[in-house]
């Protein structure tokens, strides 16, 4: 009897276990897991206890800040952990997390270098992790094809601005950083680029004469840094241009009175 007793525990136990895979493979992604557990490692202190429902009790996919796409297996399409006082590093489990699309993380304490993991996500098409104290170089984003928008502002970065975006860029928002070197000129040659913004900084060299022919840029905010050289006039020619920003730099020639703040429509 007691022999019986055992082995149809045993049995309950195996089932439950085969469940669970089965239910892991067919819902979920065990990767996904564990890359978020790892992010969660990673951060030393959650004041707001954003991360509470984050544990096995709960499927991952409901875990806070952590949306899935609908059908299965079910993978981790975006994390929104904004202005959560989050207080760590960025695991590079990051990486791991290959459906991501949306990686916002703005406005809290998260400290070290951006994960170079962050390069490999062919789906990402939005990173923003404005307002942290974030350190080092911005990892090569080369291979993120997808990605249309990238917002660093307010971080501790240095290097230069990386001169391998993708093609797609849309909105690219640097200001506020330790930013050296000059504005590479393939960022004036990326057609769909609305907005380039490194305001604060310590950018050198020449205004890319490239930036007049895009059909369109919006925003061009390139003041307080040390720029050089002769300003191009045809920017001001742009249609699109709403704001351009040049003040505290080092331009020379003819520049319009009111060319410190905006340029109207």
């Amino acid at each position: 009897m007691k022999f019986t007793t055992i082995r149809q525990y045993l049995l309950v136990l195996m089932a439950s276990s085969i469940i669970k895979i089965m239910c892991s493979s067919l819902y979920g992604n065990e990767t996904d897991r564990l890359s978020l557990l790892e992010f969660k490692k990673a951060i030393s202190m959650d004041p707001q206890q954003a991360l509470m429902s984050w544990n096995d009790s709960n499927y991952f996919c409901s875990w806070e800040g952590v949306s899935c796409r609908v059908k299965t297996p079910h993978r981790v399409i975006s994390l929104n952990l904004t202005n959560r006082g989050l207080i760590g590093q960025m695991s590079p489990s990051l990486g791991n997390l290959t459906f991501l699309k949306f990686l916002f993380l703005p406005a809290n304490s998260f400290t070290g270098e951006i994960p170079q993991s962050l390069g490999n996500m062919h789906h990402l098409q939005i990173i923003y992790l404005s307002n942290n104290t974030l350190q080092g170089k911005i990892p090569n984003l080369a291979n993120c094809s997808n990605l249309k928008v990238l917002w660093l502002n307010g971080n501790n970065l240095v290097g230069q601005i990386p001169a391998d975006l993708p093609q797609r860029f849309q909105s690219l928002q640097l200001s506020i950083n330790s930013l050296t070197g000059p504005i590479p000129v393939y960022v004036a040659n990326i057609t769909t680029l609305k907005r380039f913004s490194c305001l604060y900084n310590n950018i050198d060299g020449n205004i890319p004469d490239d930036f007049a022919k895009l059909p369109v840029l919006v925003y061009l905010h390139l003041g307080a840094n040390k720029l050089a050289g002769q300003f191009p006039q045809a920017i001001l020619n742009l249609s699109t241009l709403v704001e351009l920003t040049l003040a505290s730099n080092h331009l020379s020639g003819e520049l319009p009175s009111n060319i410190g703040d905006s340029v109207p429509n």
